[in-house]
């Protein structure tokens, strides 16, 4: 039944971030003379010289890349990645589409553009997604050459798209607003996506440590670690409570503390990311290969 849900919330969040990564892609950027990053770039540059359905090119170009790491990381994640890629197709070429193109400054299209794919994105990379295309090829080069960051990977295979679309379009231009789309869609998806997956982490001390362990358990269903602290102000041990929660529980949680041991020592610390049970699942593919 979990995974059911599970699999049903990630089709959700596969079709929302489709809807704004095609508005992003075929309503700003595929009507304006440049191209942005990765598979949906080239993409871009087969629409402008053929007028054939950005969606339906980007999913025939991913075949020959999920073939590629099928062969060198099995079937983890093919179903995945080719069930959000179909996604992305179908919503490219059959519900964007239908929507109003902007026709305005090619600046102001450049990042809008970048807004509205890195918004897609987010949303599929922060419930631990994966859109195939060029990711599967970054994977795939930093499991061949280890010693480059998939930043370095990244910025070399975009830059050449770009500089492609910018041949095409006989214009400087266009590789100005390829690299302006580029760069905010990825501020825009490091913003979203580890805001997604961000919580708070409660650290307190106090004697009625399990008093309040068992009052947080029971008000927001988190548990409580126990961590030994040296005190060196009296040099003495105590317990530090440790808890890791969402940022609206961070609020129920020292209220909580407060009633039950006003004196307590609370520090309520910002996390990134938070991984593990009744959290995030860790994505296992960037343990292994990055």
């Amino acid at each position: 039944m979990c995974e059911r849900k599970a699999f049903i919330k990630e089709i959700i969040f596969d079709f929302a971030g489709a809807f704004f990564f095609g508005i992003g892609i075929y309503n700003f950027a595929g009507n304006s003379e440049f191209v942005t990053g990765g598979i949906s770039g080239i993409s871009l540059i087969v629409y402008h010289v053929t007028r054939a359905p950005i969606g339906a090119v980007s999913l025939l170009l991913q075949i020959p890349l999920i073939c590629l790491c099928l062969w060198i990381f099995g079937k983890r994640y093919l179903f995945s990645s080719l069930k959000t890629a179909v996604i992305f197709s179908l919503v490219l070429d059959h519900i964007v589409i239908k929507l109003p193109v902007y026709q305005g400054n090619s600046i102001l299209a450049a990042v809008c553009a970048g807004v509205f794919s890195g918004v897609g994105l987010a949303l599929v990379y922060g419930y631990g997604g994966c859109t195939g295309g060029t990711d599967y090829l970054l994977m795939a080069l930093k499991y061949k050459y280890p010693h480059l960051t998939l930043g370095q990977i990244s910025i070399v295979m975009d830059g050449i798209i770009i500089g492609v679309g910018a041949l095409i379009f006989q214009k400087m231009d266009a590789a100005i607003l390829g690299v302006i789309c580029v760069y905010v869609s990825a501020a825009v998806i490091d913003r979203i996506a580890y805001r997604m997956g961000a919580g708070k982490v409660v650290l307190a001390i106090s004697k009625e440590k399990n008093r309040i362990a068992e009052m947080i358990n029971e008000e927001t269903s988190r548990g409580c670690t126990f961590v030994k602290a040296y005190g060196g102000y009296k040099s003495t041990y105590r317990d530090l409570i440790l808890c890791a929660c969402s940022n609206n529980q961070s609020v129920i949680i020292k209220n909580l503390i407060s009633k039950v041991d006003e004196k307590a020592f609370v520090i309520i610390l910002n996390s990134s990311e938070v991984f593990g049970e009744g959290f995030k699942k860790i994505v296992e593919k960037e343990s292994n290969y990055v």
